[in-house]
């Protein structure tokens, strides 16, 4: 009597060498969402570094964690812009999120200080937006942030 597969997702019969397959895949995927929620956890506790209005966390982890990451930072502060930045995830370029509690258009405050960044900046939405940008690029935009915070203070004062 030949043997008889178990029953697959979708009810149909799958072979022995098959079911052995899927744990096994079943077990990396497992296995490869743990790090990224390890890596989201280490992300998470990266203290941001504040620029007037703007806090900027740089991250280098092989995953697509800033934009959670962003997203948790600006429940911590709701007063601040969250820029979340990680250069690992692309070799030479930086992916980064953009986050605010606060009524901003994000977009713009973003396209004001990157005005030539191209189709890869600022989309989304009004409160959520980001980009994918070279390295020397996003150090122009760190560059430019550290600007704009000095000529806040410098309105203040």
């Amino acid at each position: 009597m030949p043997r008889r597969g178990a029953e697959g997702p979708c009810g149909d019969r799958v072979p022995r060498r098959r079911r052995r397959d899927v744990r096994r895949r079943a077990c990396l995927l497992r296995a490869l969402k743990e790090e990224v929620a390890a890596a989201t956890r280490r992300a998470i506790r990266v203290a941001p570094r504040v620029h007037g209005r703007w806090a900027v966390i740089q991250l280098d982890e092989p995953y697509r964690i800033h934009g959670p990451v962003a997203s948790a930072w600006t429940r911590r502060l709701p007063d601040r812009i969250v820029l979340a930045a990680n250069r690992g995830y692309t070799p030479g370029r930086v992916h980064f999120s953009v986050r605010s509690h606060q009524p901003l258009d994000l977009r713009a405050a973003l396209s004001a200080l990157l005005p030539d960044a191209g189709p890869d900046v600022a989309a989304g939405h009004d409160r959520a937006t980001g980009g994918i940008v070279g390295a020397a690029v996003f150090d122009e935009l760190l560059r430019r942030i550290q600007g704009e915070a000095a000529r806040r203070s410098d309105a203040v004062a």
